[in-house]
């Protein structure tokens, strides 16, 4: 296997993801007739297209379209390319109310007859059927197979017989039993997303030991059996299942040290401990988000030797003391309802090493002090509290503070003299801020926002050289040129850099009183 485990796994959720994210480009269209004509001339060898092949079934309509991945274009315009090799080609057929397979199939051998090495994604978006019958995508050879089964209610033990993909992605909002018998079938498979069905018990032997990646979400799962997963495992979603609680997941992840990613949002996990996770010694990323969590125990992460990324966002925490291992670089607890952190918490949790810090909407009234020994942190998203004042004192020491989010606070003043050499990204939207004071005129910030306070002037000598982007939508700015509070050369200066940013905040000073101004 030419993959890392941690690699193989995004590669193959981002092709899931990707598997039906063009089918709203394509409108309604259903016209799939397209025919290519071979050129007599060029390297032909790269492009092995014999002359006036039709590249669709012989129906004039059909449900089904192919699309070049890479280039937003037609499958058959694609082939007439002479310059591509057909090799690295990425079809996507894309059907919609799909009665039967056998349209899918027959532009499939099509394109697969011109294209004998080209990489194909199958999109289904819906079946009409209600019965799935005996070798469905017979003959079918795809990296990702996704199919949309909201009105199917039986599978035949065959469906997938004759198909072959890495990946399976299956949806179902009938609340049916998911097909496990038929997909054993498919051989080698190495993804398996299962979203909507019905599974309330996970128990040993359902599922294929090749699986590297398996996803249960929204699958009713109320228990899981000891050895119930595949062990080759190195990436599981559970989400959506708020019946599935810490007593049943004892021993489900026993000897899983190859899980790399755990996915548990949305579940019954209220007070999960170190015994859950027991087993699981080569987790690097866990999710517990949105499951109601009042309070952790302090050692619930102890039995994670590797944990590296920590999520555990819209929860009920009012405070937190777990340990954390030196490891531990990114740490998610937004949307919770912390106010304060204690000014030693990071030492005493072992988390001195976190790279990322996500705080945003709680309750903190100011800047935690606590921040400031943080001193291997790049990113800090304070967004969404209530903090009034922010004084740069309390994080001087953030050497290696990449960005910092402030915006929609309740933010009237900054003051201090901020240390953060490395501070590149600034935002400060949604607050009540009226002036900079010159706060941050020597930080080498590229990105800035300010957008949504308000301001009424605003000089260009109290922002960075170093700007790239600034963003002034929804602040009264304006020329006041009577006042002379602007210098009109510095107002177009300004407004030339938000407009390279793709916002235009400001009324145009008219040319004349430009002149005026200036002479």
């Amino acid at each position: 296997m030419p993959f890392s485990g941690k690699t193989f796994v995004q590669c193959l959720f981002i092709g899931a993801v990707l598997a039906g994210s063009h089918g709203a480009s394509i409108g309604n269209v259903t016209v799939v007739s397209t025919t290519t004509t071979a050129s007599t001339t060029g390297n032909n060898s790269k492009n092995p297209i014999s002359a006036n092949r039709v590249l669709t079934p012989d129906q004039t309509q059909s449900p089904c379209v192919c699309l070049d991945r890479y280039k937003n274009m037609e499958c058959g315009d694609a082939l007439q390319s002479e310059t591509d090799d057909a090799r690295y080609f990425r079809f996507e057929i894309v059907c919609r109310k799909l009665s039967s397979g056998e349209p899918l199939q027959q532009l499939y051998r099509s394109l697969r007859i011109e294209s004998p090495e080209a990489q194909f994604v199958i999109s289904v978006h819906e079946l009409t059927m209600q019965e799935v019958p005996a070798r469905f995508l017979a003959g079918v050879k795809a990296l990702i197979v996704h199919l949309n089964t909201s009105f199917v209610q039986t599978f035949d033990l065959a469906a997938f017989e004759g198909l072959e993909t890495r990946v399976l992605d299956l949806k179902s909002l009938a609340g049916v039993p998911p097909p496990l018998e038929a997909i054993s079938r498919i051989p080698k498979l190495g993804t398996l997303m299962l979203h909507g069905f019905h599974l309330e018990v996970v128990s040993k032997g359902l599922f294929p030991e090749s699986l590297m990646t398996l996803g249960l979400s929204s699958c009713a799962v109320r228990r899981v059996e000891q050895d119930a997963f595949p062990r080759s495992l190195v990436a599981l979603n559970l989400n959506g299942n708020p019946d599935l609680t810490a007593p049943n997941l004892l021993n489900a992840f026993r000897d899983m040290s190859r899980l790399r990613t755990l996915y548990l949002k949305n579940t019954g996990l209220n007070n999960p401990t170190k015994d859950v996770f027991k087993g699981l010694k080569g987790l690097t990323t866990l999710y517990l988000v949105n499951c109601n969590i009042k309070q952790l125990n302090d050692d619930v992460f102890t039995t994670l030797p590797k944990l590296e990324s920590l999520f555990l966002g819209r929860n009920s925490l009012r405070q937190f003391g777990f340990m954390l291992r030196t490891n531990v670089s990114n740490l998610s607890i937004d949307d919770n309802n912390l106010t304060a952190l204690d000014d030693v918490l990071f030492d005493k949790i072992g988390a001195r090493r976190l790279r990322s810090l996500n705080l945003s909407n709680n309750g903190f009234t100011e800047v935690p002090q606590a921040l400031r020994h943080l001193k291997e942190l790049t990113s800090l998203l304070l967004s969404g509290n209530h903090i009034g004042k922010l004084n740069w004192s309390a994080l001087n020491g953030l050497r290696k503070l990449y960005t910092l989010e402030m915006g929609h606070n309740e933010l009237i003043m900054i003051e201090g003299s901020p240390d953060l050499p490395e501070l590149w990204s600034l935002d400060l939207s949604g607050n009540l801020l009226e002036d900079l004071q010159g706060t941050i005129r020597t930080l080498p910030l590229g990105k800035l926002d300010l957008a949504g306070n308000r301001f009424e002037k605003l000089s260009i000598d109290e922002l960075p050289t170093t700007l790239r982007s600034i963003k002034l939508e929804g602040n009264p700015l304006h020329c006041d040129w009577q006042g002379g509070s602007f210098d009109a050369e510095l107002f177009e200066r300004l407004a030339n850099l938000v407009r390279s940013n793709y916002g235009a905040p400001f009324t145009e000073c008219p040319p004349q009183k430009h002149h005026q101004i200036r002479h």
